[in-house]
C-alpha cells in the first residue's frame, strides 16, 4: 500500500573509483509506481526493446572481494560465492544484510541483521554487484 511505503530519495554508484561520471548510475525512488528509476551518466536508461525508462521495483548492492585476473588481459575476478554485505531497496526503503550464494549452482539468498530472509517485491529486480578489496570499497555509493 502507498502509505506503507518508504521515502527514500536516491542512490548513486560509481562501479569503480576511477570511472568518474561517465558509468555513474543512480536510481530515483518514485513513490507513486513504486519503483527505481535508473540513471547512467545522469540521463535516464532506457529500455530499447520496450522503449521505456528502466525501472525496478528491487535494487540490490551487493559487495564483492576483487582482484586482478593477472592473466595479461587485464581482466578481474570477482568472488561470486560466499557471502558479503548487501543492502536492498524496496518499498521506499533500504535494509541492510548479508548475501549468501553456497556454490555456482546455488540461488543467492538475503538476510537482515536477525538472520530473517529480506523479501522482495513482486516485480523486476536489479542487482548491482559493487567491488572491494579488503575492506577497500573501489566502487562508491551515495545515498540522498
Amino acid at each position: 500500500l502507498p502509505e506503507n511505503r518508504g521515502e527514500f530519495g536516491s542512490v548513486e554508484i560509481h562501479y569503480a573509483g576511477e570511472s568518474g561520471n561517465a558509468y555513474a548510475a543512480s536510481f530515483v525512488y518514485d513513490k507513486e509506481s513504486n519503483t527505481y528509476k535508473r540513471f547512467i551518466a545522469g540521463k535516464e536508461d532506457i529500455d530499447l526493446g520496450e522503449g521505456l525508462q528502466i525501472a525496478p521495483k528491487n535494487v540490490i548492492l551487493e559487495w564483492h572481494q576483487y582482484r586482478p585476473g593477472n592473466d595479461g588481459h587485464a581482466r578481474i575476478v570477482i568472488d561470486m560465492i560466499g557471502e558479503g554485505p548487501v543492502e536492498i531497496l524496496n518499498d521506499g526503503k533500504r535494509t541492510t544484510g548479508t548475501w549468501k550464494k553456497t556454490d555456482r549452482l546455488a540461488r543467492t539468498h538475503y538476510f537482515d541483521a536477525n538472520g530473517a530472509e529480506i523479501p522482495l517485491v513482486r516485480g523486476q529486480i536489479w542487482i548491482a554487484a559493487l567491488i572491494k578489496t579488503g575492506d577497500k570499497e573501489i566502487s562508491k555509493v551515495t545515498y540522498k
